[in-house]
């Protein structure tokens, strides 16, 4: 076998992979651009594989353009214009890739907390609807010693995603990125944002002396020393206050001096819960429904502006 063909099957989609896909999706009347219903998959997954193979590999090789041959169009939801209905091939793919970029964030996501650090969780605003790749590219090129099929999963997706309209200027540079659209309804769409805060969050605490970062969906929660608080939050409003929201958990301790934000309080005992429920995952399997779970509603987008802080002290 040549080396080339050898690296084409290392990241290849398997049988297995399409299989786990095809089982996630629910069977429903969603209307498809293509008309053709899960249900159809479901029944003849077996005789569809060799075509979803097909696909996948001419979409990561870049062997035609997913949206010049409208593989990626949607119908939107009559009900709600933010939510796209995707052809259910191009969901198996999307599916896939998200699963494999999951592992990623979920590695990434255990960690213990100290109940004395200052903490804070950044989220994104619900109108982020498309960003560009390279802001997590940095991310996936750390990962090639380890996960060497993660930067081809990375093509993969670059290839399959929607472009994002072109500003109307009468003279585009073609060598600027375009813009990929973040489809409310796309599997890829929740582990992108993700990533994308991740990669944020590292280059602006990369400098400090101590913290470390945990990853959930669609969130990403910086612990780091108390003095750093204030200069963190900061640089955050600072660098994307169009973008993402932050909010501060809690304050940790300066000079053994407790702090806590008024309508925001946080006792020791809150602690032991968060351990629990949010910063450690037991197993896997709680690991996989706090990840897979969360369901977002209008409070968890709330911007918290400057709040004030209160001390206090043995007295």
């Amino acid at each position: 076998m040549s080396s080339s063909t050898g690296e084409e099957s290392s990241h290849a989609v398997s049988e297995v992979d399409i299989i786990s896909a095809v089982n996630s999706l629910q069977v429903s009347d969603t209307p498809r651009p293509d008309g053709i219903p899960v249900s159809f998959y479901k029944e003849n997954i077996k005789d569809l594989i060799p075509y979803i193979k097909m696909l996948y590999d001419k979409i990561h090789r870049g062997a035609f353009n997913c949206s010049e041959i409208h593989f990626n169009e949607t119908v939107k939801s009559p009900q709600d214009d933010s939510q796209h209905f995707f052809n259910v091939d191009y969901l198996i793919i999307a599916t896939i890739l998200a699963k494999r970029l999951d592992d990623l964030l979920e590695s990434q996501s255990k960690a213990c907390v100290t109940k004395h650090s200052a903490t804070v969780m950044i989220s994104p605003k619900t109108f982020c609807t498309e960003m560009r790749l390279s802001c997590i590219k940095d991310e996936i090129e750390k990962q090639k010693q380890s996960n060497t099929n993660l930067f081809q999963d990375f093509l993969t997706v670059k290839n399959l995603l929607r472009d994002a309209p072109e500003v109307d200027t009468g003279s585009v540079d073609v060598s600027i990125e375009r813009n990929k659209l973040l489809d409310q309804g796309c599997p890829l769409t929740p582990v992108l944002i993700t990533l994308a805060l991740k990669c944020l969050v590292s280059e602006l605490a990369g400098h400090l002396k101590q913290h470390d970062i945990l990853v959930f969906k669609e969130s990403v929660v910086l612990c780091i020393q108390s003095e750093d608080l204030g200069e963190l939050i900061a640089a955050v409003k600072n660098r994307t206050s169009e973008v993402f929201y932050i909010k501060e958990l809690t304050s940790g301790n300066i000079n053994c001096v407790q702090l806590k934000c008024i309508g925001n309080e946080f006792k020791d005992e809150d602690w032991d819960g968060m351990d629990a429920e949010i910063f450690v995952y037991k197993t896997e399997e709680e690991s996989e429904a706090s990840w897979s779970g969360r369901v977002y509603e209008e409070h968890d987008f709330v911007i918290h502006k400057e709040e004030d802080i209160t001390v206090e002290g043995d007295g």
